[in-house]
């Protein structure tokens, strides 16, 4: 499986599938400290799973997944570009700059 979200993201906004596919080898518990071995990030609307950063919205209490990206940054900026779709003005991003970017390619 993909990432499985319920809805699609909009045409131009999403990343590659297999969030659900890959498994890391070799991963420990070691060196917590590393950004690669967080679950949790930095930004809004991002989590790790299954070594890929997942992007995904809430949109009518249900949740959407945008795409699987190969770096954290890349999924917020996924994320921002969908909420400024679903959000216009009222947005709330991850990046300022978001607002004027081009959408993210997976």
């Amino acid at each position: 499986g993909g990432c499985g979200g319920e809805l699609s993201p909009p045409p131009g906004v999403g990343g590659a599938g297999g969030c659900g596919s890959s498994v890391g080898a070799g991963s420990s518990d070691a060196g917590g400290d590393a950004p690669t071995s967080r679950k949790t990030s930095l930004y809004r609307g991002v989590s790790k799973r299954h070594g890929r950063w997942k992007a995904r919205v809430k949109r009518n209490g249900k949740e959407v997944v945008i795409g699987c990206f190969s770096t954290e940054v890349q999924a917020a900026r996924a994320y921002d570009q969908f909420a400024l779709q679903l959000h216009g003005d009222r947005a709330v991003l991850n990046f300022k700059e978001s607002a004027f970017r081009s959408p993210v390619s997976p």
